[in-house]
């Protein structure tokens, strides 16, 4: 009676568990990353664990001129209204919208060209003076030992604080402020060589954002 051969254990064929992450999950790592930032100015800062998914370099393309326009004539369309009613904002020209993106704590994205992206989050808020809000990000500041560039601004006619931080491959604007009980977060996110070039054009896409009472009615003001 012929032996039949011995056959090893069977390898499974790779499935998409084996694939590389897609550039939106890269985005979302950095989104995740902001997103337990501007948790802390609510929650111990100590209490949480902080994962940070670093990206891979991807080759990013040189923007037209056109494109910057197509932001700032955008500005004419009707704004984007929060579900909830917590807040509305005119959205960048052609930008795709994801509403609470899974895996972060943000209230909408919008994803832009070239892996740029504009978040916002709205969060209630215990202490809602102007100072406390600046004195818990510098706290932030301290304890990720980030090299943020911190400055008091008056955005959309509030008392503001604006940061700028460069995280891996990205650079990051954020802007803080707080009404009524209520934080509001916007950040605005690019690869180093294209932020500055497009931060004219996304100020004044920024600059369409208006909180609104439903917020004080959502979190019991």
């Amino acid at each position: 009676m012929n032996e039949q051969p011995q056959r090893g254990p069977l390898t499974p064929a790779a499935g998409p568990s084996s694939l590389p992450m897609g550039k939106a999950w890269i985005r979302y790592g950095l989104m995740a990353f902001c997103a337990l930032a501007a948790l802390a100015l609510i929650r111990d800062i100590g209490a949480l664990q902080h994962r940070i998914l670093q990206p891979k370099k991807l080759a990013v393309m040189s923007p037209s001129a056109g494109e910057r326009q197509d932001l700032i004539l955008g500005l004419s369309q009707p704004p984007f209204k929060d579900p909830s009613g917590l807040f509305s904002i005119v959205p960048p020209k052609g930008w795709r919208r994801d509403l609470q993106p899974k895996g972060t704590s943000y209230n909408v994205v919008f994803l832009g060209p070239y892996k740029m992206d504009i978040s916002i989050q709205v969060l209630p808020v215990e202490d809602d003076r102007f100072g406390e809000l600046l004195k818990r990000i510098w706290k932030i500041e301290k304890q990720f030992d980030a090299d943020m560039h911190v400055e008091t601004v008056e955005f959309v006619g509030r008392p503001a604080v604006r940061r700028t931080v460069r995280l891996y491959s990205q650079k990051v604007l954020i802007l803080d402020f707080v009404e009524d009980g209520v934080s509001h977060h916007l950040q605005y996110s690019a690869p180093p060589e294209l932020f500055d070039e497009y931060l004219p054009a996304v100020m004044p896409v920024l600059e369409t954002y208006r909180p609104t009472k439903e917020a004080d009615r959502h979190y019991g003001q």
